[in-house]
């Protein structure tokens, strides 16, 4: 049966007897012993606890009555969510009938709910102002604090004690996150879908954490117009493996070598980047219409409405001049790419 949740209750008779049953006969108990009673005076009882918010590892106190004993099949467990408030009595720990002090290892920033176990009298009563643990983190640097209007910018936050399974947001759009754990992230923001610098701020939550900010209000991410390159067009609109495309726009280049030309999902080959021209080649890929896309350190650019059709290449046939019969037969090779 599960416990009851009221302090208060007093003696409680759960029925008059424990039925038994096997292979679905009922076996009546007719001896008192069978009675189970919910006692007040038997039930772990938690009046305070501190810390509540933590940051990190923690040493933590737990006072009350019926609370600890480490005897052989009594032993007190204490629990935030699934991690263990170690109670060591010979390095500091106390275990006693009022009080417990136990080491809570370094965990992620959550918030995490308290158990205390005991075999013989069961779960403690713990009083709805104390059933949380809040752990916190610290945010010591981000980089970069400026990137496109367009996303694609990949972003480092770095910390302490960080949440973990984050989700994170800027300016209420969803990050993808590429790495986390609990000293960094690493992400890449989403298209902003603005026109003008725009001032975010970067916020992490989780299942149990509310949004929250993260480095204070001084730590701003800039969406920035000027560092963003934009695509204004692009020729020939139609090629093949070995084509050379020349791209125009506004901040195409900033670092050298850090500038991307993606047809589709390929990389084109052999690029020159200027600041409002870039040059490649096309690669060896299949045909279809492809949207153009370019990269540069500070993030992704715009995307044109016009595609590049990309064409296969029919460069010769073996024979030269294939001729057959009405009925064919004959094999014929297509070189090309």
């Amino acid at each position: 049966r599960e416990g009851r949740e009221n302090k208060n209750e007093k003696n409680y008779r759960l029925c008059s007897w424990l039925q038994l049953t096997q292979d679905g006969a009922a076996m009546d108990c007719a001896v008192k012993k069978c009675e189970y009673l919910f006692k007040t005076t038997k039930t772990p009882n938690l009046t305070d606890a501190t810390p509540l918010s933590i940051s990190g590892s923690a040493t933590v106190t737990l006072t009350g009555t019926n609370l600890c004993s480490t005897s052989s099949g009594d032993k007190t467990v204490v629990t935030y969510g699934t991690h263990e408030c170690v109670i060591n009595t010979g390095d500091g720990g106390v275990c006693s009938s009022t009080k417990i002090v136990c080491k809570l290892p370094q965990i992620s920033a959550d918030k995490y709910r308290l158990k205390i176990a005991r075999p013989v009298f069961g779960l403690a009563f713990i009083p709805d102002k104390l059933k949380f643990l809040s752990v916190g983190f610290n945010v010591t640097d981000i980089q970069p604090l400026v990137g496109s209007i367009y996303g694609g910018t990949t972003v480092t936050i770095s910390g302490t004690n960080l949440p973990a399974n984050p989700k994170i947001t800027t300016g209420g759009k969803r990050n993808t996150v590429v790495s986390a754990n609990t000293s960094q992230y690493v992400v890449v923001t989403p298209n902003r879908g603005v026109t003008k610098d725009e001032i975010d701020y970067f916020r992490v939550e989780t299942e149990d954490l509310a949004p929250t900010q993260m480095g204070g209000s001084s730590v701003r991410y800039t969406y920035t117009v000027d560092i963003s390159p934009k695509i204004a067009s692009f020729t020939p609109a139609t090629g093949s493996k070995g084509t050379a495309v020349t791209i125009t726009g506004t901040a195409l280049k900033n670092t050298e070598g850090t500038t991307k030309v993606f047809v589709g999902e390929t990389e084109c080959t052999d690029t020159v980047a200027m600041e409002t021209s870039v040059t490649c080649t096309l690669p060896d890929m299949k045909s279809g219409n492809f949207s153009i896309k370019i990269t540069t350190v500070h993030g992704d650019s715009n995307v044109i409405t016009t595609k590049l059709q990309y064409k296969i290449g029919l460069t010769s046939t073996v024979p030269s001049s294939p001729t057959s019969g009405l009925l064919g037969g004959p094999s014929v090779e297509v070189k090309g790419s």
